[in-house]
């Protein structure tokens, strides 16, 4: 049998921790959004964020979602080239795939291109403007 003492040991320790918060640091995330230029978007809102992430590898990451989509891409580095999101291919002169980061049009190499928490990178199906 706990004895009264005890118990009332354990009361005023499980009260201590009840007031005390143990939340862990909340993932840091990136949104990946494709605009097929339709009307229609696909939005993956919660990509694990790492340091030195880039638009290509978030939107690789995006990709290989258990409801991704296929990615063709070429080149490396500066020279990086996406060409087909989701089988829908560039066209060269008419539509092709353009990103933004956080509403700002790019200049770079989508593999150039770092990314931070909580930015939004959105590839649209497009002519370039």
């Amino acid at each position: 049998m706990i004895s009264r003492r005890l118990f009332f040991s354990l009361g005023i320790a499980l009260a201590g921790l009840a007031g005390t918060s143990y939340s862990a640091e909340p993932e840091k995330t990136v949104e990946v959004v494709i605009d097929f230029g339709d009307g229609s978007e696909i939005h993956y809102t919660q990509i694990p964020w790492k340091k030195a992430e880039n638009v290509f590898t978030a939107t690789q990451t995006a990709s290989q979602h258990p409801r991704g989509f296929e990615l063709q891409a070429r080149g490396s580095d500066e020279t990086r080239f996406v060409f087909s999101i989701a089988d829908v291919k560039n066209e060269g002169n008419g539509r092709n795939w353009i990103f933004r980061v956080n509403d700002k049009l790019a200049t770079r190499s989508c593999e150039l291109v770092e990314i931070a928490p909580d930015d939004v990178v959105l590839w649209r199906f497009q002519r370039y403007e």
